[in-house]
């Protein structure tokens, strides 16, 4: 894939999402997902999904998650891409709920190349943190990712 389409994994970063996908008929083997759309658990499958993020084109996807593995679905992302690409230089943008703090911290010590931003705040410790940093190690960060509201960050 990578010799054909070189301009793939170019991206300078990789949005993550994770979404459920309800299932509708009678007779279904899945589990039981929360479904967020429709305020309620639903027969379904979650799904993990990364577009690339030159061209939307999915990079990579997983289905039928359990709930109790989908916040390690990053590493398994990860991993996929050093694999696939031998180093994951994009920055992986994702919502908070997508993973915990714990395995973030994983991730940060096993590997520190890998850098990461979530969108939402997370609470009003993390907040206070937060504040305390030093104006001048901001930076200002553009994502023009089509589908987010906000485009303009800040990160350190």
């Amino acid at each position: 894939m990578q010799r054909k389409y070189p301009d793939f994994y170019q991206a300078k970063y990789i949005n993550l999402d994770c979404n459920e996908v309800p299932h509708f008929g009678t007779e279904s083997l899945l589990y039981k997902v929360w479904c967020g759309s429709r305020g309620k658990t639903l027969k379904g499958a979650n799904v993990f999904l990364a577009p690339d993020g030159n061209s939307d084109v999915i990079l990579y996807t997983k289905a039928d998650i359990l709930r109790k593995n989908e916040t390690q679905e990053i590493n398994t992302f990860v991993d996929y891409c050093s694999i696939i690409t031998g180093s994951l230089t994009e920055t992986l943008v994702f919502d908070c709920k997508l993973t915990t703090y714990h395995v973030l911290g994983e991730l940060d010590q096993e590997q520190p190349q890998v850098k990461f931003l979530t969108k939402r705040k997370r609470n009003k410790k993390l907040l206070a943190e937060t504040a305390l940093i030093e104006n001048s190690l901001w930076q200002k960060v553009h994502l023009p990712i089509p589908s987010m509201q906000h485009k303009n960050f800040l990160a350190w």
